[in-house]
Order: structure tokens, then C-alpha cells, then sequence
């Protein structure tokens, strides 16, 4: 029975994530679009391989765990670079690609060590702070979208860190919520995002 009900906390939890997913899709984000629908999918098969112990679609838990990852750290990947207020979409489609390989590489040479979750994580940083220097700005964003996302994913991060401690951490509730936590902060992260045509914020980052 317990297995059951720790399969229904990490399979469930992962249903806010339709809203991101959803928002998307709706502002015609297509990129965050399909890596939101990769991202619920790998995590919800992930958990069911890893906790009912089986093989599914003909992937181990350790396969399934490695594209969840992958997917997970596209989402964050994705974020950072929409703070980038580039001109060419060329450009921006040009760093997509470089952190979808580098993040691939990395997960299949170490899923489990830290080094290569944290490699992929800091790659698009030094994107954001190259592309600064060279323009001056950062992209516009919708202040109090920001502050929720911010808000929302610090919790989450408190969760996560929580159900790192597998062990004790009953029915994975802790982990579970970090999947909630942080699927409603990518959903105002994405909200944040000023497109074009769109009215423009007073939040334009600028630096001294």
C-alpha cells in the first residue's frame, strides 16, 4: 500500500506542471512549450520505474532518471536565457543548442554527480553575462511576475533539499512538493517574459 501511495506522491505532484507547460504554448513559446511536456513526461515515468521497480516502454529507472534530468535542466536553462534580450532569434536558437548538447553529454556521462548537474546549470550564466557585456542590457520583464517566480521557487528549492534525505523522507511528500513549488514558479517565470508587441515593463535590469 505504501508503494502505491509514494508512486500517487511523485506521479501526481507532477500535474501542476501542466500549467507552465500550458502558458507556453499559449504565448507561442514553443521551446519551453515541448521541454515542459518532455519534463512532466520524463519525471512521471522516472517515478514509476523507480518506485514500483520496473522496467517502462522498455527503459530502466536509471534511462528514465537521466532524461528527467536532462529535461529539468533544459527548463532551468531555458529560464536564464530568456533574460537575454537578443535581436536576432538566430542568436538565441544558437545558445539553445549548445546547452541541449552540453546538458546531454553531461547526464550521460554522470547523472549522479554533482559536477555535471552544476556545469550545465552555470553554462547559460556565462551566456547572460557574455551577451551583457557586449549589448549593456537584459531582457524586459514584468516585475511582480518575477518576485512570484522568485518567491515560489526559493520554497521549492526547500523541498527539494529536504527530500534529498530519501530515507526520511516519508511517502517522497518532500520531493513531491518540489515538484509543485517549482511548477507554479516556471509558470510566472514564463509570465515575466516581455515578448514582442507586448507593453514593455518598468523591470529592465540595468547595471552600473
Amino acid at each position: 500500500m505504501t508503494l502505491w501511495l509514494q508512486t500517487l506522491s511523485t506521479v501526481l505532484t507532477n500535474v501542476p506542471g501542466i500549467l507552465p507547460t500550458y502558458n507556453a504554448f499559449r504565448r507561442r513559446m514553443y521551446c519551453e512549450g515541448v521541454i515542459g511536456v518532455f519534463t512532466v513526461l520524463t519525471s512521471v515515468f522516472y517515478h514509476m520505474a523507480e518506485t514500483l521497480r520496473r522496467s517502462l516502454l522498455g527503459m530502466s529507472a536509471g534511462q528514465w532518471h537521466r532524461l528527467d534530468n536532462v529535461f529539468a535542466l533544459l527548463t532551468f536553462n531555458g529560464l536564464v536565457l530568456n533574460l537575454l534580450d537578443v535581436e536576432d532569434p538566430k542568436e538565441l536558437e544558437l545558445y539553445r543548442w549548445i546547452c541541449v548538447c552540453v546538458v546531454t553529454w553531461c547526464q550521460e556521462a554522470g547523472p549522479w554527480d554533482i559536477r555535471y548537474t552544476i556545469g550545465p546549470l552555470i553554462l547559460p550564466g556565462l551566456f547572460l553575462i557574455v551577451h551583457y557585456f557586449r549589448t549593456g542590457r537584459f531582457a524586459s520583464m514584468r516585475r511582480m511576475d518575477v518576485f512570484k517566480g522568485a518567491g515560489f521557487i526559493a520554497v521549492a528549492f526547500i523541498f527539494f533539499a529536504r527530500g534529498l534525505d530519501e530515507d526520511n523522507d516519508y511517502l517522497r511528500l518532500n520531493h513531491g512538493l518540489w515538484h509543485v513549488f517549482s511548477s507554479i514558479a516556471f509558470h510566472f517565470f514564463l509570465s515575466a517574459k516581455v515578448l514582442p508587441g507586448e507593453v514593455r515593463s518598468t523591470l529592465n535590469i540595468k547595471l552600473p
